[in-house]
């Protein structure tokens, strides 16, 4: 399982080609891994195979450790799997596609959780499920990070009822959040007057508490307090200001031209021009009387203005979350939620570095172990990817650099049972001490060797060894 987790990172091919990669690469499984083998191997891994895998890595996060819950979609080969039968892939309709939701831990950068569902299946519909696989591999207290496409009262209340700790970013058009910006008020010159200035995010901020009910499936109404964490850019807001006032003005004139062109039809051809145009734009409407229109009455028109505009300019430059059971100001809570924009990195990675893009697979018992099987190789290069990102990327200009720089280090095996490692450069030792890995010394340059030594005594390169007074 290890090695065809590793193939894919280091590859980026399919697994038709793991036994021919495995007589040139050192590799933990011994046993040629041709294709039929791993399909067999692929096909005994079971859900409860994954359950205890995944008890097993929940174990190690702490008591209230943060973690980013997030989906993607995926294609699908197989026309006969179960999961595919919902929805079709937004790049492609003609291609099916499967939902994969992965859990990253914010404080340890590696996956701890995973399961897939059917095809275009809303984030909405997906919180209940993985708040039971939770709590039934024994996490209760998890601090969870959602995007706003998890947001719903009856999310919010499945979460209260678990007692589960969240951040959850919301939608500034929807109350509470919505009358919390109405009633902010501003000086003479646009600022606001009641938010707190962070100079470090460029972002003024404010935490209102909002009382929250809800009714658990049995039992009385229950109560609580949600924070509402208000967040205002304000290059933002007079950006989105502007493109209102271009769009408005642009409506205005398109409206008038329009209603000079439709004069002199008949009412009963005006109508459905009115209401097809009237759906084409955002903000400006051309509104008519429909009982003149239907008794063939002089026809009147006035350019009129939806809610959309004032709703737009309430709410232009502002976001905004919602959480429970965290502690810390809307500051605070805003560096843990943007900790979460490293989950859609590693969707990178396992749809480009990794290629899978597409679910290669047919049968429902292959698709399952091919799963788990991805998901250690996101271990695995969510690993790679932060310890470069934190010690390596002056060096590297990217994670798979730091692969490509370790891939020409052979081990040479001979017929009486001996080895030989080939020599390590000095970037391949540095790679090794970011990984915690101590090179051979056998295969080091004096040099290299009295740099490794200067290394653990803490020392800088040319420092004395000694103060001499």
């Amino acid at each position: 399982i290890l090695t065809l987790a590793i193939f894919p990172c280091l590859t980026n091919r399919n697994y038709d080609r793991v036994a021919r990669w495995q007589q040139y690469t050192k590799v933990p499984a011994l046993q040629p891994l041709t294709p039929s083998y791993i399909t067999r191997l692929t096909q005994r891994l079971n859900d409860n195979h994954r359950m205890l895998f995944l008890k097993a890595r929940l174990k190690r996060q702490e008591g209230k450790a943060f973690v980013a819950c997030d989906s993607t979609s995926r294609s699908a080969w197989g026309r006969c799997l179960a999961d595919i039968h919902w929805g079709n892939n937004k790049d492609n309709p003609l291609l099916e596609n499967t939902v994969e939701v992965v859990v990253y831990s914010i404080d340890t950068h590696e996956p701890v959780y995973y399961r897939t569902f059917s095809g275009n299946m809303s984030d909405l519909r997906t919180v209940r499920t993985i708040l039971m696989d939770l709590k039934e591999l024994g996490v209760d207290r998890l601090t969870i990070v959602f995007d706003r496409g998890y947001e719903s009262r009856e999310n919010i209340a499945a979460l209260l009822k678990e007692n589960m700790p969240f951040i959850l970013c919301s939608k500034v058009r929807q109350e509470p959040v919505y009358t919390c910006i109405q009633n902010i008020e501003y000086d003479r010159n646009g600022m606001p007057l009641d938010m707190e200035f962070s100079q470090e995010h460029k972002l003024y901020y404010k935490q209102v508490d909002c009382p929250f009910q809800y009714r658990p499936e049995s039992g009385e109404d229950r109560s609580a307090v949600l924070k509402c964490n208000i967040y205002l850019n304000l290059h933002r807001r007079i950006e989105e200001l502007q493109n209102i006032r271009i769009i408005q003005n642009a409506e205005e004139s398109q409206s008038q031209v329009f209603i000079d062109s439709i004069k002199h039809l008949p009412a009963e051809e005006q109508k459905p021009k009115i209401i097809d145009f009237n759906r084409k734009t955002e903000y400006c409407k051309i509104k008519f009387d429909l009982k003149k229109l239907q008794n063939g009455e002089i026809f009147k028109t006035e350019i009129t203005y939806s809610k959309k505009i004032e709703n737009d300019t309430v709410t232009a430059g502002f976001f905004s979350s919602m959480s429970y059971d965290v502690n810390g100001n809307a500051k605070a809570q805003h560096e843990f939620y943007k900790l979460r924009d490293e989950q859609e990195k590693y969707f990178d990675i396992m749809k480009d570095q990794m290629g899978f893009d597409i679910q290669r697979n047919w049968s429902e018992e292959g698709k399952t172990g091919r799963l788990l099987i991805l998901f250690i190789g996101l271990i695995l290069m969510s690993k790679v990817r932060y310890i470069w990102q934190n010690k390596l990327k002056e060096r590297f200009a990217s994670s798979l650099e730091v692969l490509d720089e370790m891939e020409p280090i052979r081990m040479c095996e001979y017929p009486d049972g001996k080895t030989h490692i080939t020599s390590f450069t000095q970037s391949q030792v540095d790679i090794c001490n970011a990984f915690g890995i101590e090179p051979p010394a056998e295969r080091l340059s004096k040099d290299q060797i009295r740099r490794q030594k200067i290394r653990k005594s803490g020392r800088k390169p040319g420092s004395p060894s000694k103060i001499v007074s």
